[in-house]
């Protein structure tokens, strides 16, 4: 059976380690297993803090093709694989092609040109718009209707919906409107969250339940297990936290340093934290000041480095202030085994928690994450912590997940 291609347009991809790159990366790990050839069409990744390129060592060469466009001039140090400098930089009106003002659009309006060619040369089948932002859809709408292949979009984020848009009346009317044209046209959208997927269905009557599918963030099997054969034992005494990955938003682990200021200053027991992946200076310099200074590790590693440190954890911090940015991190979570420190508003991924058993749902409020954190630790001794269940695990795996996309994918072209 010959192989379907697809043209993947995202704002971040692998070497970036983000968790919008991520996404992706997990299901291009898989997709080749499915019969799909995949080309991923992303801005450089020079603006962002952290470059993994083993992520891209792990990637099927033969099925995976990475293609880098830069509208600007950048060093050919941050480019990534198969980047030509023979391609024509076309540039033309903003709103002629992406009429949607976020921080991809310009890009985007150029990129229509690569992505064209892209399209014509490799005879693709289907386009995948993995944004945010939501130019990424914009794109592959005009891409779709220009050159007659069909599309799907991949919601991580809500978009006319968007909590900044609250006070921005106008904004909120054109992206609804906008975001309308799309949903209409496009052949399937898949959605990080049920939150998501709701406030779709509610705000567009045109749409059907079965036109939209929740898609989980994921973890990735092989490295999880891989990791957990080499995981390395704590002392009894000590509970070890790790928060991997990159905080997003305003989140912090202020709360949790303040709580470990209060386990530690009764000298019974010791907490000790480790953050692997990238840190933004503000929080740098919180922990410095902090009095648990010393007790903190920040590593900054590769793919397999993360979760190597999420297998020798005892306990998993988690703070996000959005439902998405929690879905993010938990997906990251999810094959582990381990238990959460979850410090996030109560929603779907609370529940979510709740209901496969796997952590303890804390207020942002030191004395009570420090309660939690006594609780972990006699747990540890006593060799009862809790154990997530299996649904967890397989909802969230990236080798499973990636089944169900291809499904969709394919549904999507027949459509």
């Amino acid at each position: 059976m010959s192989k379907q291609t697809a043209l993947v347009i995202v704002d971040a991809f692998p070497p970036v380690a983000h968790p919008t790159a991520l996404r992706w990366w997990n299901l291009l790990r898989h997709l080749p297993e499915h019969g799909w050839n995949l080309i991923v069409l992303s801005r450089p990744h020079a603006r962002y803090p952290l470059a993994d390129n083993s992520l891209l060592e792990l990637l099927n060469e033969e099925s995976v093709r990475v293609e880098v466009y830069s509208d600007k001039k950048i060093p050919a140090s941050s480019l990534v694989h198969n980047v030509k400098k023979n391609w024509p930089d076309h540039s033309i009106s903003v709103h002629s092609v992406v009429p949607l003002k976020d921080e991809s659009s310009k890009w985007s309006t150029k990129a229509y040109y690569r992505a064209k060619g892209l399209i014509e040369r490799f005879d693709v089948d289907l386009i995948v718009a993995g944004g945010p932002p939501f130019a990424t859809h914009r794109l592959a709408g005009k891409l779709s209707e220009d050159c007659e292949v069909p599309f799907v979009l991949d919601y991580q984020h809500h978009w006319s919906e968007a909590p900044q848009t609250k006070n921005h009346l106008y904004a909120r009317s054109r992206g609804k409107s906008w975001e309308q044209d799309l949903l209409k046209r496009a052949q399937h959208i898949m959605v990080t969250t049920r939150n998501i997927k709701e406030t779709l269905l509610q705000n567009h009557s045109f749409l059907e339940h079965n036109d939209v599918t929740i898609v989980p963030e994921m973890f990735d099997e092989a490295l999880c297990e891989q990791a957990r054969q080499n995981a390395i034992s704590t002392p009894a005494e000590s509970l070890h936290v790790v928060h991997a990955g990159v905080l997003v938003g305003n989140a912090s682990h202020t709360p949790l340093l303040k709580a470990m200021a209060i386990v530690n200053k009764a000298k019974q027991h010791s907490v000790e934290f480790t953050h692997v992946g990238p840190l933004h200076k503000s929080e740098k310099k919180k922990i410095a000041k902090s009095t648990e200074s010393e007790h903190v590790r920040h590593l900054q590693g590769a793919i397999v480095d993360l979760y190597k440190e999420i297998a020798n954890a005892d306990v998993l911090w988690l703070h996000a202030n959005s439902e998405e940015d929690a879905q993010a991190q938990l997906g990251m979570y999810a094959g582990s085994g381990k238990p959460i420190l979850f410090c996030v508003p109560e929603g779907e991924s609370s529940r979510q928690l709740l209901a496969n058993q796997a952590g303890v749902i804390v207020p942002n409020k030191a004395s009570v994450i420090a309660e939690a954190l006594q609780y972990c630790i006699e747990l540890k001794q006593q060799g009862t912590r809790p154990t997530p269940k299996e649904e967890m695990y397989t909802q969230h795996n990236s080798a499973l997940t990636a089944a169900d996309v291809s499904r969709i994918m394919g549904l999507a072209m027949k459509m």
